[in-house]
């Protein structure tokens, strides 16, 4: 019976809706939520709310007809979704999206250390993330920060960058030294910007650590028109010899043409791919073995744990946005269909790598987080 009620009260708060009654819209839908609470009514009050804040003062109620034009023409504004972006939002991702230098991009100098660079992105991630930021252009504008800190936060894509203009110039020639940094997603640059895993490598082969001083070098201006000619040798001699600096064998979370043989992790069940030399070498030496699988099930895990925090993080905003609507309206029901078709598999498969190390952990076993 409340039901019933509520479902009837929100009908009348349509039709004044549709004569720009908006108080008494909002009576009858308080009335509905007391009655029988639904999405439909928070929506509908929050699009009340806002045509109330956007009303002239001066603009009469009683400007409605019951069966005239003017109801005719605002009969559709309930399915009008909540504008809660400004116009100042708008024009700074148009002026985002407009600028192609990554300097400008972020708003920093050619000069500017790896702290400042980080200190603006972090800045500007948090100003234009679609769920902070619902202008329509914030993604693209969020996107285009996003590919400018990957290139000028890491020292080799940032010295190519400065010497080439773009770094498309360079990939055409050079896109065997890009192959993992092609995996990065630009959420996953947010993930760190909110203390998440560090980028994962699906294909990873174990060498020796390369840091870069930062701090160290800036005063260098000689040696710094040097790096990168430096670094264009060094990955080439990487390239060459790389098999005999290796530190262990080598894989791959994904087949190709280099990893054929498939192989199935003895903790957690993870399939994996080597090439015919390290499949001998891990056949042979348990240690290896055990070393190798420890690595790549811990990148596995980091990748799909950020992998399920996307798909969550999508799933929200979807729901969020139906919100906006009625629950009998079109869009209500795209957005939830969009909602509950997302792949959520991953959370599963976190949940039970994250089982499976604790039974470990009582039996002495390998775990490792």
């Amino acid at each position: 019976m409340n039901k019933d009620e509520a479902e009837r009260c929100i009908e009348i708060a349509k039709k004044a809706i549709n004569n720009s009654d908006y108080h008494k819209a909002i009576r009858f839908l308080q009335k509905s939520k007391k009655l029988h609470p639904t999405p439909a009514a928070d929506g509908l009050i929050q699009l009340c709310e806002m045509n109330l804040q956007h009303k002239p003062a001066s603009a009469p109620s009683g400007s409605k007809s019951s069966d005239g034009p003017y109801q005719r023409k605002t009969q559709q504004k309930v399915e009008t979704p909540k504008k809660n972006y400004t116009s100042e939002e708008v024009k700074l991702c148009k002026d985002i999206i407009r600028k192609t230098n990554y300097y400008d991009i972020l708003g920093v100098e050619k000069k500017a250390t790896e702290a400042e660079i980080k200190k603006k992105y972090r800045k500007l991630a948090l100003k234009f993330h679609p769920d902070k930021n619902n202008a329509p252009k914030a993604t693209d504008a969020f996107k285009k920060v996003s590919t400018a800190y990957m290139c000028l936060s890491d020292a080799k894509k940032r010295d190519i960058y400065d010497q080439h203009g773009t770094e498309d110039n360079f990939r055409q020639n050079y896109r065997q030294y890009f192959r993992e940094e092609e995996q990065y997603d630009i959420f996953d640059f947010f993930d760190i910007l909110n203390g998440g895993p560090m980028y994962n490598q699906r294909v990873r082969r174990r060498q020796q650590p390369r840091r870069h001083n930062a701090q160290g070098q800036e005063n260098q201006n000689g040696f710094g028109q040097l790096l990168p000619i430096l670094f264009v040798i060094l990955f080439m001699v990487v390239a060459n010899i790389s098999g005999n600096i290796s530190a262990g064998p080598s894989y791959s979370l994904t087949k190709t043409n280099e990893y054929k043989i498939g192989v199935i992790s003895q903790t957690h069940n993870v399939e994996y791919f080597v090439d015919s030399s390290t499949y001998e070498t891990i056949n042979e030496n348990r240690r290896q073995r055990d070393s190798l699988e420890s690595t790549l099930e811990e990148d596995y895990f980091r990748l799909k744990s950020r992998e399920c925090s996307r798909k969550t993080e999508n799933r929200a905003y979807y729901i969020r946005q139906a919100k906006y609507y009625t629950e009998n309206s079109s869009r209500y029901s795209t957005n939830m269909k969009k909602a509950d078709s997302i792949d959520l598999s991953a959370c599963g498969i976190v949940q039970q790598m994250k089982e499976t190390s604790q039974r470990n952990r009582r039996y002495n076993r390998r775990a490792y987080w």
